[in-house]
């Protein structure tokens, strides 16, 4: 198939960005998160970043499952 620059844009984010959520999951799934980040607040933060990333991820998702149909 055939994209246009600006969707093979959004192509080339989604897959990095998930390459940075696939780490940061990894990361906070392991027993080094409470070890490396000892602060609870910025624990948190880590988390509700995640959980941003993964919705942004998602939206990235539809827009590109959206390309087939143009």
């Amino acid at each position: 198939m055939f994209y246009a620059p600006h969707q093979l844009r959004v192509i080339d984010e989604q897959k990095e960005l998930q390459i940075k959520i696939d780490a940061l999951t990894k990361f906070i799934d392991s027993d080094n998160f409470t070890k490396v980040v000892t602060d609870e607040d910025e624990r948190y933060l880590l988390i509700d970043q995640e959980t941003h990333m993964k919705r942004y991820n998602r939206v990235l998702l539809k827009r590109i499952a959206n390309f087939k149909g143009e």
